[in-house]
């Protein structure tokens, strides 16, 4: 069995820097592994641990800074790392990420494809579902446990306030729940080698992409303005009997127009 993990390098910094496009500049800010492809790199792993026929393959597009991650994946216990870097991918959104992305999935045999279920910096959870659609593959979301076999896979995914236990065959997308399971630490010898590692390299000259389906030009999300919000104005004390507070709630709600 073949599971590819996502990991995505997410910045650690309050103020980030950015272009006049309104792009992150993640080249210029410090990052870290983003905690839900941790979780899901974890659950490979796992069943990794368990299954000595499983192979764990990592795959990080970003700036070359990022690289660095791999090393961290490898040390954890995967067996092969991939590298998507070029300067045409920059400034790419969900959409042109998952275009990328699934133009390497194409030349790959898989059974999984795990990533976590969402980006601590842009948050929008819709890259997995970008790659089950480009791909043509069942998805699993926002799971916390599962278990499978050479044919199906049975989650337990977190929908709102419950849960619902899911099945599907492979190959198929997993996305994973930030409390999916506790990752463990890079091993220590294992990190004083893996930096001679041949980790492999795709660029656009390898994919061979069409302009409008990367970076700014195959990007579908526009940012028009960034700013903080400000509050304009202070809550408010209402201090009554339980039927009074709520009249006068709703006539303060009414008139703030929120209601």
């Amino acid at each position: 069995m073949h599971i590819i993990v996502f990991m995505k390098p997410v910045p650690t910094e309050i103020n980030l820097p950015y272009s006049p496009r309104g792009t992150l500049l993640r080249d210029s800010s410090s990052w870290n592994v983003n905690p839900e492809d941790v979780c899901a790199l974890e659950a490979a792993l796992l069943l990794k641990d368990t299954n000595k026929n499983v192979k764990v393959t990592i795959i990080t597009m970003s700036y070359q800074k990022g690289k660095a991650l791999l090393y961290e994946g490898l040390a954890k216990g995967a067996d092969h790392a991939i590298f998507i870097h070029d300067p045409l991918f920059s400034e790419s959104d969900t959409r042109a990420t998952a275009q990328i992305l699934s133009k390497v999935l194409s030349g790959l045999n898989y059974d999984l494809i795990f990533c976590g279920y969402r980006s601590a910096d842009a948050g929008t959870s819709s890259l997995p579902f970008r790659i089950s659609e480009g791909l043509n593959l069942p998805i699993l979301s926002n799971v916390t446990d599962l278990s499978c076999n050479q044919k199906n896979i049975y989650a337990i995914s977190h929908v709102n306030y419950g849960y619902v236990e899911t099945e599907t065959t492979l190959p198929c997308v997993v996305s994973f729940h930030k409390d999916a399971n506790h990752p463990r630490l890079p091993n220590m010898r294992l990190l004083s080698s893996v930096y001679d590692y041949p980790v492999e390299t795709f660029t656009d000259k390898d994919l061979k992409l069409d302009i409008t389906d990367m970076g700014w030009s195959g990007s579908a999300l526009h940012v028009e303005e960034i700013f903080s919000p400000v509050l304009t104005k202070k809550g408010y004390i209402i201090d009554d009997t339980e039927k009074d507070a709520v009249d006068r709630l709703y006539i303060q709600l009414k008139q703030d127009h929120i209601l």
